[in-house]
């Protein structure tokens, strides 16, 4: 959006596209993919144009909240692993892993650069309570920044480096603070204990051949339902009825005896979904006792 004249230009179709971040030099936007395994990160221009993946990860891999260096070398990211280890990692901006800042089985999410790009900022609940720690971004040590009860979250670092947005939580909601950052002076981190039970494997891929889909062995009749009816007559009977797992084909059927007329009822429909429009097909074949004695027989059916 231009601030000055409010227009709106659509950068992405179709991307799913989310968390966006601009380069120092305006030329270029790093973002989120989201895809139906897992996300991938991205980046296009400034103009809408050059849109192309920075990673290639495997299944159930999750990104968030990527940043460029200030230089526009580098991008920090948060990684969520299929095993559960989410950390936060340095990329090339031209796309490759570097480093990973941290390594461990802690919340380490949302990074933010220093201006002078040589530290990143992030959230981490490696003490039980969201907290603000900072790492060297060619790896090292952690400083603690921040030790709140209620949590500390999303932060940024002003352009001269010496402030540190955040927001955090207490008992009257969220606030947004500031608070001065000297690095130099940050006490370091403690370790980090792990309390966390062992992972589990990484589900094997299914191996078996793909093949073309058949409804067929999902329709067969999984339950049956006992009811009654007292409307014209007493009535004691089952229902039954089925569907396949994309819903094309839907069913279901009921048997009742009458207890004056002593006739069987039945019931039942079918319908088929798989184009426009539905086809519904419904059938009816029943009895209903007549004044005097006896019963009247009953069909229809409806298509």
């Amino acid at each position: 959006v231009d601030v000055a004249t409010g227009r709106v230009r659509r950068l992405t179709r179709g991307a799913r596209a989310r968390e966006p971040d601009v380069a120092r030099d305006g030329a270029r936007v790093v973002f989120v993919r989201l895809l139906g395994d897992r996300t991938e990160l991205a980046t296009i221009g400034l103009d809408g144009r050059g849109q192309a993946d920075l990673t290639r990860s495997a299944p159930g891999v999750q990104w968030s909240r990527p940043r460029f260096s200030p230089d526009g070398r580098s991008i920090a990211a948060a990684r969520l692993l299929p095993t559960g280890e989410l950390d936060v990692v340095v990329l090339d901006a031209e796309g490759g892993l570097l480093r990973a800042l941290t390594s461990d089985r802690a919340r380490d999410v949302e990074p933010a650069w220093t201006p002078d790009g040589g530290s990143v900022v992030f959230r981490s609940d490696r003490d039980g309570v969201s907290n603000l720690y900072a790492v060297p971004a060619e790896g090292g040590a952690l400083a603690r920044l921040t030790n709140v009860i209620g949590g500390a979250f999303a932060p940024d670092v002003s352009p001269d480096g010496a402030s540190l947005a955040f927001s955090s939580y207490r008992a009257t909601g969220y606030d947004v603070h500031v608070m001065s950052l000297d690095l130099a002076s940050a006490p370091p981190a403690e370790p980090f204990v792990d309390r966390y039970p062992a992972s589990r494997p990484v589900a094997v891929a299914h191996a078996a051949a793909d093949h073309p889909y058949h409804p067929w062995p999902s329709l067969r009749p999984r339950f049956w339902a006992p009811y009654f009816e007292s409307v014209d007559e007493f009535k004691v009977g089952a229902a039954t009825g089925g569907a396949d797992p994309l819903f094309r084909h839907v069913y279901a059927g009921a048997l009742d005896r009458g207890f004056d007329t002593g006739r069987f009822g039945f019931q039942g429909f079918y319908q088929y979904d798989r184009w426009l429009p539905t086809l519904l097909a419904a059938y009816q074949d029943d009895s209903d006792p007549v004044e005097g004695g006896g019963s009247a027989r009953s069909r229809e059916f409806n298509l």
